[in-house]
C-alpha cells in the first residue's frame, strides 16, 4: 500500500510540478579583467549600451571593469572573449581609496 502511494505521489510530481533544475541559472561575476585599453572598453560599453559600475586601469596592464548587471557582463565576455585575462592581475593599491566611506552611527 505504501509503495503504491509513493508511486502515485511521484506520478503527480512528474505531471504537475516542474523540474526546478531546468530553471537554475548560474550567475557569473560582474567584474572582468580585459587585455584592452581603458578607452576601448568604455567605447565598447557605450556602443552596446552596457552600463559600467566602475572601471580602472590595471597596474599589470589591461583594464578591470565592473558592470551594473550580470547580463551586461556576459555580453562583454562574448564580445571580447579573446581579450579576457584569466591569470592573476595586479591592481593599483589606490582602488580601496576609491571606495565610499562606510556610514556608521
Amino acid at each position: 500500500m505504501r509503495s503504491r502511494l509513493l508511486r502515485k505521489e511521484r506520478e503527480f510530481h512528474d505531471l504537475y510540478l516542474p523540474d526546478i533544475r531546468q530553471y537554475a541559472v548560474t550567475r557569473m561575476s560582474r567584474a572582468i579583467n580585459l587585455d584592452a585599453p581603458l578607452d576601448d572598453v568604455k567605447a565598447l560599453c557605450v556602443r552596446h549600451a552596457i552600463a559600467i559600475s566602475t572601471i580602472e586601469a590595471l597596474t599589470s596592464g589591461g583594464t578591470r571593469v565592473v558592470l551594473l548587471n550580470p547580463d551586461g557582463a556576459e555580453r562583454v565576455r562574448q564580445l571580447m572573449k579573446t581579450k579576457i585575462i584569466t591569470t592573476t592581475v595586479v591592481r593599483s593599491s589606490m582602488h580601496m581609496a576609491r571606495q565610499p566611506q562606510p556610514r556608521y552611527r
